[in-house]
């Protein structure tokens, strides 16, 4: 056992801590773990619902302001009997504790959404509590039709059986959410819908943007550790998971499942936590479509399950470039460092297959025509090679790379640095309106490794 004491941390303040082991096989991480620092000025709820909030007229300019529970909890009473705030502002003026009280989600989908504007004003909600069987679209926002929620953190827990649970908003028919962050941990034994920010969507375009979650989300399908069902277009970027995503089925880092074609995009998000299930696993998404798009994404955590696991996608349609794994990904059959393609037979079903391939570090430029791809053959020794053919091909000896403590180097005469490869494909594709992503060099068990530049 490991202990250790650390002072001078901020008066009333959610911070996280997680533990690391540097190993043979590179560095090993705990799941995070969270606690709120006392003092501040907190509002701590009686139970109680006010009769009003404490200003404003609603208005951009004069949003109404939200400083107590008890007026947060006059916001859900309102939208309960029928008032939605379309147009309407909102804004947070100071950390509110629920007080691990059972909380009534604002908005229902069943009744009326919320669709306002809600400014957290960089201030936190905790003590969140949900228990018990509920209807679909619980949060601390149930239901939210094309609202706008940004700058909000809430901590606390959900274990409840319903549909379409998120730590922020539980069901969201369009809008927004940004730059939010969720500590809720999220259990539920009801498949589909479950997100550490939110559960999942309806027909409306909905777009995640620069939002995190470090809560555990356990759940029996259709879940991820931001969103846990896209049911129609939306936009996730970037967005990060610290919290263990675990269930059955459609299980992702970043999002569960996205089961029609409406063309969802993923970019610039990073999962850091462990995803584990049955059959399809993925470090970033569990299950897409024919026209979703995963660019510029990286995995770092473990990923494992029975069948149809991967790194960052395992199975479905549509394009992944300019992603990355290096998360020891682990199953019985159909497993893939980076993602394969079930429904089209002409896709390299076996790329990183083999033990040594799963469980190593790897990339990729294009993953959807499968070219330029990388991946380490033993992570001890770090040898690695380069496919940039189909199935039935064979790489050429000059594919083959070594990498060291300061880079990765493409064998040849004369050999070519991997990053740099990587950053000359990136900057032949990228445009003023579609840019990719630059690589750079990360030390990882001993070895220089690519990874993105994502900051996240």
């Amino acid at each position: 056992n490991v202990s250790r004491t650390v002072s001078g941390l901020p008066a009333a303040t959610h911070l996280y801590v997680r533990a690391y082991a540097r190993i043979a096989g590179g560095v090993a991480y705990s799941d995070a773990a969270s606690f709120t620092t006392p003092g501040g000025e907190w509002d701590v709820w009686d139970g109680s619902v006010a009769t009003s909030f404490a200003g404003g007229s609603g208005t951009g300019a004069d949003p109404w302001l939200i400083e107590t529970a008890s007026q947060l909890a006059y916001l859900s009473s309102q939208v309960a009997q029928g008032e939605s705030f379309a147009g309407k502002y909102f804004r947070q003026t100071s950390n509110i504790n629920l007080d691990a009280r059972e909380w009534t989600p604002v908005g229902s989908p069943s009744g009326t959404a919320f669709s306002g504007f809600y400014d957290g004003d960089e201030y936190e909600v905790s003590g969140l509590s949900i228990t018990g069987t509920r209807e679909r679209g619980q949060g601390l926002f149930g239901a939210t039709h094309d609202a706008d929620i940004r700058n909000l953190t809430v901590e606390g827990s959900i274990s409840a059986d319903a549909q379409g649970i998120g730590g922020i908003v539980g069901y969201a028919d369009g809008g927004v959410i940004s730059r939010c962050t969720s500590h809720v941990s999220v259990t539920s034994a009801v498949t589909d819908g479950h997100g550490g920010i939110l559960g999942m969507t309806g027909s409306a375009m909905v777009r995640l943007e620069y939002c995190r979650n470090r809560a555990a989300v356990t759940a029996a399908s259709g879940a991820g550790g931001l969103l846990g069902i896209l049911i129609d277009y939306g936009e996730i970027e970037f967005c990060s998971n610290e919290g263990a995503v675990s269930g059955q089925s459609r299980i992702g880092g970043i999002i569960g499942s996205i089961p029609n074609d409406f063309s969802a995009r993923i970019r610039y998000c990073l999962n850091h936590a462990s995803v584990s299930g049955n059959q399809y696993i993925g470090g970033i998404a569990g299950y897409t479509n024919l026209s979703d798009t995963i660019k510029d994404c990286g995995n770092r955590g473990p990923v494992s399950g029975y069948s149809d696991v991967a790194g960052i996608c395992p199975v479905g349609g549509g394009s992944r470039y300019n992603c990355y794994n290096t998360g020891a990904v682990s199953g019985y059959t159909r497993v893939s460092g980076i993602s394969r393609n079930g429904a089209d037979a002409s896709y390299p079903e076996n790329t990183c297959n083999s033990a040594g391939y799963a469980t190593g570090y790897i990339f990729c430029a294009d993953s959807y025509n499968y070219t330029d791809n990388y991946w380490l053959y033993d992570e001890k020794t770090g040898r690695g090679q380069q496919e940039n053919l189909w199935y039935n091909g064979a790489p050429s000896a000059q594919n083959w790379f070594v990498n060291n403590e300061k880079g990765a180097f493409i064998q040849g005469n004369p050999a070519r640095d991997l990053v740099t490869s990587l950053n000359d494909w990136v900057s032949a594709r990228s445009t003023e309106t579609d840019s990719y992503r630059p690589w750079t060099y990360e030390l990882i068990g001993g070895y220089a490794c690519p990874v993105l530049v994502l900051n996240l």
